[in-house]
C-alpha cells in the first residue's frame, strides 16, 4: 500500500465514523421528537415523532425534562386524507420506551409494523387502539398497568399474552383479531371487561367463562383444539 493510499485512509476515518455514528444514533435525537409540557410543567408528553429512523429510542428526557407520556397518535404510522380514508405513511419497526413514561395514548403506535414491543413497568394505562395494526408476536403487560383500552392490541400475529397485573380492566376487543393466539398468562383476580363480547377476539367469552370456572387463580392457559386447559402458577 502507498503512502499516499494510507494518509487518504487515516484523513477519511473521521468522515466515516461520522457517518457510521449518526446511522447508528440518529434516533436518539431530541429534535426528532415534538413535546408539549405536561399540566404541571415538570415533565414533556410526546406529540409527534418526525425523525426518519425506523427503530427509535425514545429518550429518557427532552429539554432537559423527563419523558412522562406519549400522547395520542405520536407514532401513528399515516394520516386521514378526505375521500382516501388512511393513508399509510412513514412505520417504525421497533421502540424502546424508557422507564419514565407512565401513559400511552389512544392509537399511539397504531398502523406500524412494530414485531417486539417492552413496555415498562412505569406505564400505568395504555390507550384506544394503542398498538392496533401491527406484527407484535407476544406482549407483556406489566404489574403497573391498571387499564388497557378497546382494541389496544387488536390486529396483531400475537401467540401469546402475559398480562402481570393483578388488578386491570381490559376494554372491548383488546386482543381481538390475533388469530394465532393459544396461551394467556395471568395473574390472581384479573378484572376483565365485557366478558361476554369480543375481548379475545377468536375466542369470544370462552377464556372469560374458563378463567371464572377455575376461580381466577393465576396460571398459563393454554387453547388447543377447541378446549382451554390451565397450568396454575
Amino acid at each position: 500500500m502507498s503512502l499516499r493510499t494510507i494518509v487518504l485512509a487515516i484523513l477519511l476515518m473521521p468522515v466515516a465514523f461520522s457517518v457510521y455514528s449518526r446511522g447508528q444514533h440518529d434516533y436518539c435525537r431530541e429534535r426528532d421528537f415534538i413535546v408539549r409540557k405536561s399540566y404541571d410543567g415538570d415533565s414533556v408528553i410526546i406529540t409527534s415523532y418526525r425523525g426518519r429512523n425506523t427503530d427509535v429510542r425514545v429518550p429518557y428526557e427532552i429539554g432537559g425534562l423527563p419523558v412522562s407520556g406519549i400522547d395520542d397518535s405520536a407514532f401513528i404510522g399515516g394520516h386521514w386524507r378526505r375521500g382516501r380514508g388512511f393513508i399509510t405513511g412513514h412505520q417504525i419497526t421497533s421502540v424502546a420506551i424508557p422507564d419514565s413514561v407512565t401513559f400511552i395514548g389512544n392509537s399511539a403506535f397504531m398502523y406500524n409494523k412494530l414485531t417486539y414491543i417492552v413496555i415498562p413497568d412505569s406505564v400505568t394505562s395504555i390507550g384506544r387502539l394503542a398498538f392496533m395494526y401491527n406484527n407484535l408476536s407476544s406482549v407483556t403487560i406489566p404489574n403497573s398497568v391498571t387499564s388497557i383500552g378497546e382494541h389496544a392490541f387488536r390486529n396483531n400475529q400475537l401467540t401469546h399474552i402475559s398480562i402481570l397485573s393483578e388488578i386491570i380492566q381490559i376494554g372491548l376487543g383488546a386482543f381481538a383479531d390475533n388469530h394465532q393466539l393459544i396461551s394467556i398468562t395471568v395473574g390472581n383476580d384479573v378484572e376483565f371487561e365485557q366478558w361476554n363480547v369480543d375481548t379475545f377476539g377468536l375466542f369470544g367469552p370462552a377464556f372469560g367463562l374458563f378463567y371464572e370456572s377455575q376461580g381466577r387463580r393465576a396460571g398459563t392457559y393454554t387453547y388447543n383444539n377447541g378446549t382451554w386447559s390451565v397450568v396454575f402458577r
